[in-house]
């Protein structure tokens, strides 16, 4: 029995010093085209009268509904506050009256429906409006399907690399023993709409799509090859 033990024992020791293990990290990006957008608006309201602010900002709260309803265009955000407008003249504070802010994340594919709201804030009672930068995004199915190519890439990858390698290794079989892959996304750069104020802005102020309507999808794959 001792000596069936010990038999056992010097032949796994000897496959295991014939195994090679090798790792290797690479990188797989896939550039994509979207028709989606994303961009932050916000709208600043000053005004003696309380009851003015509350129904600008309402107004605006209707106007957004009714754009996503009608015009298939998205704004989450929306929450605001109406809070007294102090301010320090010769080192006296004075109220002038009351003042608020709000905020929008808008997603968008036809510009018209954007515009329209931009131009509906630029001839409102509203004293200043604020439009970020426009960004590219991919909706849910679209970056699957990103993903998914990426995937078939770095398994094929991986077999053609198994295959060299037993080119390599003469005397041994070559395979994937492990295959760890992690997702990142980095947004390609995109027509650089500085921050713009409505006083900088006409009454007919339009924006436009971004030049570049791609996002670069990437993956990070770990590779474990085991030659024996």
């Amino acid at each position: 029995m001792k000596k069936t033990l010990l038999i056992l024992a010097f032949w796994g020791s000897f496959l295991s010093l014939n195994a090679t293990t090798i790792s290797l990290n690479e990188s797989f990006t896939n550039t994509a085209k979207t028709t989606s957008y994303k961009i932050n608006v916000s709208a600043e309201n000053q005004s003696p009268s309380f009851d003015t602010i509350q129904n600008n900002m309402e107004s605006i709260l209707k106007k957004v509904k009714d754009l996503k309803e009608h015009k298939n265009l998205e704004c989450s955000g929306g929450k605001y506050s109406i809070n007294p407008n102090i301010v320090y003249i010769n080192n006296k504070k004075e109220n002038k009256g009351y003042i608020s802010n709000i905020n929008f994340t808008c997603t968008y594919d036809d510009t018209k429906s954007l515009n329209e709201f931009i131009n509906y804030l630029n001839k409102s009672n509203i004293n200043k409006t604020s439009i970020g930068t426009s960004n590219p995004i991919l909706t849910e199915e679209e970056m699957l399907v990103s993903y998914r190519k990426l995937e078939n890439q770095a398994f094929t990858f991986g077999i053609d690399y198994a295959k060299n390698l037993e080119k390599l290794f003469s005397n041994k079989t070559c395979s994937i023993k492990d295959i760890n892959i992690s997702k990142d996304q980095r947004y390609t750069p995109v027509l650089r709409n500085t921050l713009m104020e409505a006083s900088a802005l006409s009454k007919t102020s339009s924006i436009a799509k971004p030049i570049d309507d791609s996002l670069e999808v990437k993956i990070n794959t770990n590779y474990t090859f085991l030659c024996k």
